[in-house]
């Protein structure tokens, strides 16, 4: 994507992100680079449990943590981003 079309939607696009130490962290993303370093505000840490239910994978939540207001993530850290609708 566009990175001045991108610049556009920051701050109003919601992210799932999952780490390489397998936590996951829902936010407001607010800037990035180039080198996928993301700035992050309204984060929660969530800990979630996969199960399996008819071949389906099922993310359950077992707990939300409220983090800081403003995280920073490094982007060698990230397995994978997602937006939230």
């Amino acid at each position: 994507m566009n990175t001045l079309l991108m610049k556009k939607y920051l701050d109003k696009i919601e992210i799932l992100i999952k780490t390489s130490y397998k936590e996951r962290i829902i936010g407001k993303l607010i800037a990035f680079d180039n080198h996928l370093n993301l700035v992050v505000v309204d984060a929660e840490k969530w800990d979630l449990k996969d199960s399996i239910k008819d071949n389906v994978k099922i993310l359950k939540q077992i707990n939300v943590k409220k983090l800081a207001g403003l995280v920073i993530l490094r982007g060698d850290l990230l397995s994978y981003l997602y937006e939230i609708d």
